[in-house]
């Protein structure tokens, strides 16, 4: 598989007819690239998924890539109200307050946290 990046900041593995790209990388490079600097990052697949991995921005940039995940998969959950809490375990608070943390120290750590398995099925369940 080929991974193409574009001006615009962004990985794909789907080339665009007309669209120039900054850099082209092979499944070997790619994870070289991810080995060596560990910045956090998705990848768009064309299958829809979203995979993590290493985007070569600046560090301003990649600390706004991180703030606006956060604020997007994180805020989402922690901001419920009152009532969806008084329902959760206090295992299950511990882990949320886990997560929470973990979310809020991604600026310093670019690592993205893994949500508790319980979480996930409590929101596909929605």
């Amino acid at each position: 598989m080929k991974y193409f990046y574009s001006s615009d900041n962004r990985f794909t593995d789907e080339e665009r007819e007309g669209e120039a790209y900054d850099a082209v990388y092979t499944d070997e490079e790619f994870e070289e690239l991810y080995a060596a600097t560990g910045l956090f990052g998705y990848v768009g697949l064309k299958s829809g998924e979203t995979v993590p991995c290493v985007i070569p921005y600046d560090e301003e940039t990649c600390l706004a890539v991180a703030r606006r995940e956060r604020e997007s998969v994180c805020f989402p959950v922690i901001n419920r109200g009152e009532l969806w809490y008084r329902r959760l375990t206090d295992e299950q608070i511990q882990d949320l307050d886990e997560w929470y943390q973990a979310w809020l120290d991604i600026t310093e750590t670019f690592s993205v946290p893994e949500m508790p398995e319980w979480l996930k099925n409590t929101l596909e369940e929605g």
